[in-house]
């Protein structure tokens, strides 16, 4: 399952360098350059049994599932169209409580690669899909639990001009990340930032 992931990374990779040649002509490299930052609300399909087994937790331990984090990305646009994106996004924390009491479990984060296809709804809104592969980890800075792997990751999107400008956007997006099904099956994120563009 790895090696389909990471090949479908470099075919992603591979297709955006290919298609990059028409708007390099026209667009100098530093003006194709954009960066964002946002929050993040995340749902997350936990594996309990596994969880409690992994961790020699008791039977009535229940779970917070949903996670609060943020993201960071940086990114080029290959043409009109078609961009390349790096991005990290904190997914939050799960959460356990049992006799009233709470603690951290883990912590997840990923970093991800993806290529996004762009249209334009309006003169100041476009729509997108995205598609890549994500290095997750999840981790305990407490105690010995540490799990990590790829998976794969897509979503949509939208990129909304804001004062007429293109320059700056406010970009809400969905995004769903596949895990290795031990601890966790997969999430959904909803993520609102803001998309900073040198031109």
């Amino acid at each position: 399952m790895k090696r389909q992931q990471l090949s479908l990374m470099a075919a992603t990779i591979a297709l955006a360098i290919l298609s990059s040649s028409s708007y390099a002509q026209n667009t100098s490299f530093a003006q194709s350059i954009y960066f964002g930052a946002g929050v993040a609300q995340t749902d997350i399909d936990i594996n309990q049994q596994n969880i409690k087994a992994i961790n020699a937790l008791p039977a009535q331990s229940a779970f917070d599932n949903q996670g609060g984090g943020y993201s960071v990305f940086l990114g080029t646009k290959l043409d009109r169209y078609l961009s390349l994106e790096m991005a990290y996004t904190s997914l939050g924390d799960i959460q356990m409580t049992l006799n009233e009491q709470t603690t951290e479990l883990f912590s997840i984060d990923a970093l991800n690669v993806t290529g996004i296809l762009s249209y334009p709804l309006s003169q100041n809104t476009d729509v997108f899909a995205k598609l890549g592969v994500a290095e997750w980890k999840l981790e305990n800075e407490n105690s010995f639990f540490n799990e990590s792997g790829t998976g794969l990751t897509y979503g949509l999107g939208f990129d909304i001009n804001l004062y007429d400008s293109k320059s700056r956007a406010l970009r809400v997006e969905w995004t769903h990340q596949e895990f290795d099904e031990i601890s966790i099956n997969n999430s959904d994120t909803i993520t609102a930032s803001m998309v900073f563009n040198f031109d």
